[in-house]
């Protein structure tokens, strides 16, 4: 009320923050019921805040984007999974006689967790695998760990069924998450085939050859290197004689094989390693805590190890964050040589330091023992504040070019629609693809208006890199028509823009008013985006009591006239509206009743 700012339009804005605080919280909590210790809980919170945690390369690789907002599923179901690892954990660590109300938090938050998102049950599944199996193995709590692994099986095969979706376009391809990277996509370029069984360009890239591949293997290492911590339970004696311990350590490991292995045409394989990341920051925490109690006289080893760390990434972090952008293919080729023989030597001396700490550690000298740990925690710690104040002082003297899918055309209609249709009106747009292009359009709500969700960014084909048939076919509104034998295949009229000489609104809402709904199909030989054709049915059929749709052409520079669609509550009954014919012609409007 004092700012004049809609609710609508400030829970849209401002809901991922709690959320975010939300998932930092549980991560803490998850901590503590792990480790025993406030400290350890503080530190795992620290180290998932940040998105950014090696500062070294920021030209090849900056940041997991994990607490991204342009995705609010996985915002979502992260505190939900983590719930749910908790009650699992809860559910291990209790007494025989104590776990019922244990395994009845596990199946709501199991339910609720299911619905979230379809990444989130697959990674902790593979989690309760690798705990089952450690449980066989040892001998126990195999009942226990048996019947959970059974039950969220059958959880997540009936979750994929009928509640999960965005699987369409995926397919076995290896290390097609890499081809998201800058050194890829700037080198090879952005046009990826998601049908090979490896992605192109990895070993006969001009002027570097193999070193790409070393390179994306480099860097794909940075991006999970917050999973890396599933290793531990393996060589360290206090985890591995926990299940819990395994429970996470199995999350992070079956996280990884989608990312290396699935290939998908919005890269959702990196999803699951987002999903991930918080149980590997608890791991690694459990770890170091677990490490300085083992080890007496560590602790002081430990801080100055982590102090130095943090002082030698705030220095070379901030000088490397300081340098100027890559322009020019010869530049990226520099770069990535020069990445690669830095990254060499860095785990020449992470790894001599490991042997180094191993050897006294046999002379009976353990006070060493945790600080490889300790230095590559604190460097994730420091690296995220060191980003953000790095972006807010300085102002770069090359900024970085920026490229955007929306045309102008559209931006300025997606303004138009937020100063003068009304929140609750329900907007269908002509907006949809044919070819490799994204059909999921930011623009054409308005910023915050509701589109049908039958529309074609919903629907299986909408994210589509190629044909969904392989017969060479146009959808002219609403029709699907083959090529007749010895005659040119049929094409779409084109659709004058708004408010130009040829356009005609009667004759907008006349195509609007005769094309039947169906199912969207696809042109194996169209363009990226059908723009030029007039096919309002992609947005989907009316439904009876719906509000009115509001029909906006795509790329139209000008609004178009009584475009604004009336709240539901206003509309006067049916049989009041009815007007003849021709009156419908004459009044001008774009609109479908």
């Amino acid at each position: 009320m004092i700012t004049g700012v809609d609710t609508t339009t400030v829970l849209l804005r401002l809901w991922i923050l709690p959320i975010t605080a939300f998932t930092v919280v549980l991560t803490a909590v998850l901590t503590r019921r792990v480790s025993g210790s406030e400290w350890e809980a503080a530190g795992a919170a620290a180290l998932v805040s940040t998105t950014f945690i090696v500062p070294f390369w920021p030209q090849l690789w900056a940041s997991s984007n994990h607490l991204n907002p342009l995705s609010p599923s996985q915002q979502y179901s992260t505190p939900l999974t983590l719930f749910l690892v908790y009650a699992i954990v809860d559910l291990l660590r209790s007494s025989p006689g104590s776990r019922r109300a244990s395994a009845l938090l596990v199946a709501i938050a199991g339910v609720a967790a299911s619905g979230s998102k379809s990444s989130a049950l697959p990674i902790v599944l593979g989690g309760v695998a690798v705990a089952a199996v450690v449980a066989v193995v040892l001998r126990r709590q195999r009942r226990t760990a048996l019947v959970l692994l059974g039950s969220l099986a059958v959880l997540t095969a009936l979750a994929q069924r009928f509640v999960a979706g965005g699987s369409f376009g995926a397919g076995v391809q290896l290390l097609s998450s890499l081809s998201l990277t800058r050194p890829y996509r700037m080198l090879l370029g952005t046009h990826i085939d998601f049908h090979t069984p490896v992605i192109a360009g990895l070993v006969d890239t001009p002027q570097l050859g193999p070193t790409l591949l070393v390179a994306l293997l480099c860097i794909g290492l940075l991006i999970v290197l917050r999973l890396l911590p599933a290793l531990l339970p393996f060589f360290q004696g206090t985890l591995r004689r926990d299940l819990s311990a395994w429970v996470l350590s199995g999350l992070c490991l079956a996280a990884l094989v989608p990312f290396l292995g699935l290939g998908h045409v919005g890269y959702s394989e990196y999803y699951f390693v987002f999903g991930a990341i918080p149980f590997g920051c608890v791991l690694a925490l459990w770890s170091l805590s677990a490490l300085v109690r083992d080890h007496p006289g560590s602790r002081r080893v430990t801080l100055a190890v982590a102090g130095t760390s943090a002082l030698l990434t705030a220095v070379v972090g901030w000088y490397r964050l300081g340098s100027p952008g890559i322009s020019t293919l010869d530049d990226m080729v520099r770069e990535v040589r020069t990445f690669v023989l830095q990254f060499a030597v860095a785990t020449v001396v992470l790894a001599g330091a490991v042997v180094v700490v191993l050897v006294r550690r046999r002379r009976g000298d353990g006070r060493w023992v945790p600080a490889p740990l300790a230095d590559l925690v604190a460097m994730g710690m420091i690296a995220g504040p060191l980003c953000i104040v790095s972006t807010v002082t300085r102002v770069s003297s090359q900024p970085r070019p920026t490229e955007s899918t929306t045309a102008l055309a559209e931006s300025t209609a997606a303004r138009w629609i937020k100063a003068h249709v009304p929140l609750d009106a329900l907007l269908a747009t002509n907006a949809h693809c044919r070819g490799p292009c994204n059909s999921r359009a930011t623009h054409a709500p308005g910023g915050s208006r509701a589109l049908p969700v039958d529309g074609c960014s919903s629907m299986a084909g909408a994210i589509s890199p190629t044909a969904v048939t392989a017969t060479p076919t146009r959808r002219c509104c609403g029709s699907t028509r083959q090529p007749s034998r010895g005659r040119p295949p049929p094409t779409c009229r084109p659709s004058p823009i708004a408010g130009s000489p040829g356009w005609s609104p009667s004759r907008s809402r006349d195509r609007l008013r005769q094309s039947p709904w169906g199912p969207t199909r696809r042109s194996a030989t169209g363009s990226d985006t059908s723009s030029s054709t007039s096919c309002p049915s992609e947005a989907g059929p009316p439904r009876s009591g719906s509000r009115r749709l509001t029909h906006l052409e795509q790329g139209a520079d000008l609004p178009l006239p009584g475009a604004a669609a009336r709240p539901a509550a206003a509309r006067p009954p049916r049989r009041q509206r009815r007007r003849p014919a021709a009156g419908r012609r004459r009044e001008g409007r774009a609109v479908a009743s």
